[in-house]
């Protein structure tokens, strides 16, 4: 039986491992991957497309580009029997909504499948969209993050240490930095250490960041204009006691994930899906917090987590790519 044809944007990514770890369950479950051309005939001759962000129709473009690309999409749907996939990571592109709000509405009702990467996700969509009944609809899970470099076994601090807290990512405005320097301030004279490391996404605001934590003793900055390497920041992860992800807006996230991955705990909002991701690790490693961040927020993780077992670890085997390949080979009978 011949293989189906799978083309992936983007394909593969130096920023996110989730991309090329996707491109390779898809040809676990038994495709022929490829990156994806946006020109006709390309997507044409693929049996599946595959989209993670597909910001020429989600995103603030003007409506020449997004009409040429829906052109393209419901040609190589009608001609070719191309089938158009969104794994929908977010709902909307952090950056700025759409320039013409139909454009969405109708990209969405073209697409053949939808893969959620978790309940919520599926539940938000369907509030904000109308999904085309021949949609199908894959909820599965975001896979753990699977490394070269041996986990650091997890240890509480000890009674007079201090708890080394992380936070990392790009600096862009909806990860809250501004929320996280302003709680840091309120634990200093406590024992809670900060680092927070991350590429320099947007510069203004990156330089802003600097500035409002430049006189924050427990506080300490690792930025980069470059990425940081994957090795180096589990390095960082496995050198703290717990992650802090401060988003001011959230749906998935990866972070969260890798931060686990490496058997640490995670405080994060009651945003999004991480009331799920704690129904799912449970409340020793998933904490959540309501409103904007605060010193007090903080201070009950850092003490919460003195309390996990040393070498303990969050069960993650339901979490594994080999799920990811399983259910895509499941999902591709659907809708070819």
């Amino acid at each position: 039986m011949k293989k189906l044809t799978v083309s992936i944007d983007p394909f593969d990514s130096v920023y996110n491992s989730f991309v090329p770890q996707f491109a390779a369950a898809a040809a676990g479950a038994g495709c022929e991957v490829r990156p994806l051309s946006f020109h006709l005939q390309p997507m044409m001759s693929s049996d599946v497309v595959i989209m993670h962000w597909p910001y020429l129709f989600m995103g603030d473009v003007p409506l020449t580009a997004t009409a040429k690309g829906l052109l393209r999409i419901m040609g190589a749907r009608r001609l070719g029997r191309t089938r158009f996939v969104w794994v929908a990571h977010n709902l909307a592109q952090h950056d700025g909504a759409a320039r013409h709000q139909f454009i969405p509405r109708r990209f969405i009702r073209e697409l053949d499948g939808i893969i959620y990467l978790s309940e919520r996700s599926r539940e938000l969509l369907h509030q904000l969209y109308r999904v085309a009944p021949h949609t199908r609809e894959l909820v599965t899970v975001h896979p753990r993050y699977d490394s070269a470099l041996p986990i650091t076994p997890y240890y509480p601090p000890a009674v007079d240490e201090a708890c080394r807290l992380m936070s990392f990512g790009m600096i862009r405005r909806y990860k809250g930095h501004g929320a996280l320097i302003k709680a840091m301030r309120a634990t200093q004279g406590m024992p809670v250490e900060m680092n927070l490391a991350g590429r320099r996404h947007d510069p203004v605001y990156s330089r802003e960041v600097e500035e409002q934590a430049e006189d924050i003793a427990n506080l300490r900055l690792s930025l980069s204009d470059e990425r940081i390497d994957d090795e180096e920041l589990e390095r960082m992860i496995d050198g703290a006691h717990g992650v802090v992800l401060p988003y001011r807006a959230v749906l998935n996230s990866g972070s969260a994930i890798h931060a686990l991955s490496r058997a640490r705990p995670v405080l994060v909002p009651n945003l999004g899906s991480m009331p799920e991701l704690q129904q799912s690790f449970g409340r020793e490693w998933v904490h959540l917090y309501d409103g904007e961040l605060s010193g007090e927020d903080i201070a009950r993780f850092a003490s919460a987590i003195r309390q996990i077992p040393a070498g303990a670890r969050p069960d993650m085997s339901n979490h594994g790519w080999d799920r990811m390949s399983a259910d895509l080979k499941g999902f591709f009978a659907e809708i070819v």
